[in-house]
Order: structure tokens, then C-alpha cells, then sequence
């Protein structure tokens, strides 16, 4: 019969029609950039006391928004991260370098998530209209005792990323997207100081017991240096430990038993300033540790400038007698 054939037409028209609206009104989720370049890129220097935590090497970010729709849409997205989580520290993802690992956030103005596996987390957001979503930061941080090595872009976590919406026009097709952190320069080294005055003898002056007379009265400063070679890219700190008194935490060094003077003990202070006296510490080069003190960055520390001097000590009671003073510290350095 003529014109058989115009219905079929006519509903391939308005198949066309419709998967055109389709297309025209689907959501796209765009993520910028997919592959997030941490910064700084390294080589990365890190202390050999660095504190667990306490160094976050390098960040990348990465934007995420929503286009091509109007009128308010539901937006769910849903992050799952790939990697081998460590079992000590939730959220924190190896790297294949020891103690370095890399943590995700998502992140919305001021509020920040922190994702953990082995599942995925779902965080949704409304809408009215073209937007952004919130974004992605990975964080490059020290989580352990730190080896050297390279961080290898094929053996650092990964991050996939879907989602999906509802609303009266708020088609999004489904998509699963994948968001890769990389490094341009993945060595990692651990920096520190050579001590080159491992030993150091000081010879104070001879004085008589006039000059100290009275409790608190100092005499014989005598100045030395702590030599050292360092390499940059941490900060130096000691610590002094009174050598016969360990648990000594005071600001006056103890006499060892080979000493014949009383009533005179040993003072030590720092930068050429008689106001700023040590006070004595454990041997431990553990971050924070009791008498331990900031010399400075190791790019710019070649030394560590001490004075010592005799002073009248007259809390115990003890009388002031000619002799012989030999007293004994060790230091220890920390690099964090």
C-alpha cells in the first residue's frame, strides 16, 4: 500500500530526536588533571630522625568538576583507592620505598576526608548547575624509618573514581575514572652530618679559687668547636649527656671521680652567650628529647660553637677546695 513505509521513518526520526536530547543533556565529569605531578617534584632529602608523620614531602592535587547540565542535580561521587595499605598506619599507602608512603583526601573548601580501604567511600553534593565537585589532594609523607631508594610511578597507589547523579535532567552516563599521582624526580636520600672532631680535649685555664667567690660566680671560659660536614636538606639539633651522670638534667656538668677541686663543677653554653647555658639530656638522638636544642639547617652548619667554664656550685654545701676539675660529655646529633 503507498506510503507504507512513513511510520517507520517517522519513528527512526524520533529515536534520532531522542538520542540526540540524550547526548545533549549528559552530565561530564571532568577531572583536571588526571595525573597530578606532585610538589615539589624531589629529589627528596629526609633526616634520619624524621618523626613518623612528621614530614610531608610533596602534595598533588587534582580539580574535579560537573558540565553540560541545568536545574539541580544530586551528585554522588565514590572514591576507592588502589594500593597496599599499611597495616600499622590506616589510610596511608606504600609506595615501594620504606617509610615513605603516599594518603588521599578529598577535599571541599575547607573540610578535608581522608580515605581508607579496603572499600570505597561515597560523598554526595547538590547542584544548581555546572560546578565544582570536590577535589582530590594525595600527600607524598614520611611514615617509618626511611631507606633510600626511587619512588617509582608504576609502584605508587592509585585512585578510581565514579559517578552518579538524580534529578530531573541529570543524566550521567556511566564512567569510571582513574586519577594517577606521579613524580618527575623520585629519589629519595637520607641526609645528615659527618662529625670530623669525634674527640675533643678542652684544657681550661688555671685560676685561682679567688675568682670564684661566691655561689654563682663563673671564671676560665674557654671556647671550642663541634666540626661538622653536612649535607643539605634537614635541620641539625643535639643533645649534651653528662658522661658520669646520666640522669643528670640540670644546667651544670658533674665532676668525674679522678677530680681533687670541691665545690666547683662545669657550665657549658652556646653561641658565645653566657645566657643561654645547656642543660643536660639522654643519648638518645630521638626528636624532642629532654636538653635538646635547633642548631640550624644542615646546608648552612658547619660547626657547633661551645664555650665552657668553671662555676662556684654552692647548693650542696660544699666548700670550695683547690684541684683538679675533669668533667666528661658526649653529644648526640638528630637530623629532622
Amino acid at each position: 500500500m503507498p506510503g507504507t513505509p512513513l511510520p517507520c521513518r517517522l519513528l527512526a526520526a524520533m529515536l534520532a530526536l531522542l538520542a540526540g536530547m540524550d547526548a545533549a543533556w549528559a552530565i561530564q565529569v571532568t577531572i583536571t588533571p588526571a595525573a597530578p605531578v606532585f610538589s615539589p617534584s624531589g629529589p627528596y632529602a629526609i633526616g634520619r630522625d624524621t618523626p613518623v608523620g612528621g614530614q610531608a614531602l610533596a602534595t598533588a592535587y587534582s580539580n574535579i568538576s560537573a558540565t553540560e547540565f541545568s536545574g539541580t542535580c544530586a551528585i554522588t561521587q565514590t572514591f576507592q583507592v588502589i594500593g597496599s595499605e599499611l597495616v600499622s598506619l590506616s589510610g596511608n599507602y606504600a609506595t615501594g620505598v620504606p617509610g615513605i608512603s603516599v594518603n588521599f583526601h578529598v577535599v571541599d573548601g575547607g573540610s578535608r576526608t581522608r580515605l581508607t580501604g579496603p572499600g570505597s567511600i561515597s560523598i554526595p553534593r547538590l547542584l544548581d548547575g555546572p560546578g565544582e565537585l570536590p577535589g582530590i589532594e594525595a600527600t607524598l609523607v614520611v611514615t617509618g624509618p626511611v631507606g633510600a631508594g626511587t619512588l617509582d610511578n608504576g609502584s605508587l597507589p592509585t585512585l578510581l573514581a565514579s559517578t552518579s547523579a538524580e534529578g530531573v535532567g541529570c543524566l550521567l552516563l556511566p564512567q569510571m575514572q582513574t586519577i594517577t599521582p606521579v613524580v618527575t624526580e623520585g629519589g629519595v636520600s637520607l641526609v645528615g652530618c659527618e662529625v670530623t672532631t669525634p674527640s675533643i680535649n678542652v684544657t681550661l685555664p688555671t685560676i685561682s679559687t679567688r675568682a670564684l667567690h661566691s655561689s654563682g660566680s663563673t671564671a676560665g671560659d674557654t671556647t671550642f668547636d663541634i666540626g661538622l660536614a653536612c649535607q643539605p636538606g634537614t635541620t641539625v639539633h643535639v643533645a649534651l649527656t653528662d658522661n658520669a651522670h646520666p640522669a643528670n638534667r640540670s644546667e651544670l656538668l658533674g665532676l668525674l671521680a679522678s677530680s681533687t677541686a670541691g665545690g666547683v663543677k662545669l657550665r657549658l653554653y652556646r653561641d658565645d652567650n653566657p645566657a643561654l647555658p645547656m642543660s643536660f639530656g639522654p643519648d638518645s638522638p630521638e626528636p624532642g628529647v629532654d636538653g635538646q636544642w635547633t642548631v640550624g639547617p644542615s646546608g648552612s652548619t658547619s660547626g657547633i660553637r661551645l664555650t665552657v667554664q668553671y662555676y662556684r656550685d654552692g647548693s650542696e654545701g660544699d666548700p670550695l677546695r683547690p684541684g683538679t676539675v675533669v668533667g666528661q660529655a658526649t653529644f648526640t646529633l638528630s637530623y629532622y
